[in-house]
């Protein structure tokens, strides 16, 4: 598979920031806070829905409850429905440098549509790093929870095939938003929900140079 360049999104990363919802709630949230004092090196909130409507001021009849949900702040993408479109951030384009480096923490603003103990009955993956050429495709390692919503896996190819590199046990309420953290490196990793670290685990592998123009972070498949 080919990912289309994105210039505006090219640049190297440490801190990225996502909302994401498993709800289909559809209201007028307020506009989005001002940048938050951290310096995050990008930051996508998908309120693409404001700079497109006429008025600047979203409603239902010029947001697509398929795709945007209300979030505590602006908008949020909808990941609910039992078929929806992989949301691709392209790792690198031709003479830029990755999005994503080889160290960095990943934040995810993620409310889901199920509680811990039911969970979604299924693994429900928050972001996954994929590579393809349209024909074949490798996963290099995948964030999600679990089917029964009680514990946060990062998993990944390994020398040995592939293999849980970190889990975390999480309490997780139906339409709450939970600061989910990703930290990592090659030697090791570490995940986190709102301010407390709740695991650490081995690194995540390095997506090889050659692959990195057909590799994207897939984001709530």
């Amino acid at each position: 598979m080919q990912f289309p360049p994105r210039p505006w999104m090219l640049r190297p990363v440490l801190w990225v920031f996502f909302l994401l919802s498993g709800l289909t709630v559809l209201a007028a949230p307020r506009p989005p806070l001002p940048p938050w004092p951290e310096i995050a090196l990008f930051r996508w909130s998908f309120d693409e829905v404001y700079s497109t409507s006429a008025s600047k001021s979203p409603s239902a009849a010029t947001v697509d409850a398929t795709l945007w949900a209300e979030s505590w702040s602006g908008y949020a993408l909808n990941r609910a429905g039992k078929h929806i479109e992989p949301v691709l951030l392209p790792l690198q384009s031709a003479g830029f440098l990755p999005v994503l480096g080889d160290q960095g923490t990943i934040r995810v603003w993620y409310c889901p549509a199920w509680s811990s103990g039911k969970g979604p009955g299924h693994e429900a993956p928050l972001l996954e790093m994929v590579s393809g050429n349209g024909k074949d495709a490798v996963t290099w390692w995948r964030l999600a929870f679990d089917e029964r919503g009680e514990r946060l896996v990062l998993s990944a190819q390994t020398a040995g095939g592939w293999a849980d590199l970190a889990a975390a046990p999480v309490e997780m309420t139906a339409g709450q938003w939970r600061l989910i953290t990703l930290t990592y490196a090659g030697t090791n990793s570490a995940l986190g929900v709102d301010a407390q670290t709740l695991a650490a685990g081995a690194g995540l592998p390095v997506i090889p140079a050659a692959v990195r123009p057909v590799s994207a972070l897939v984001v709530g498949s």
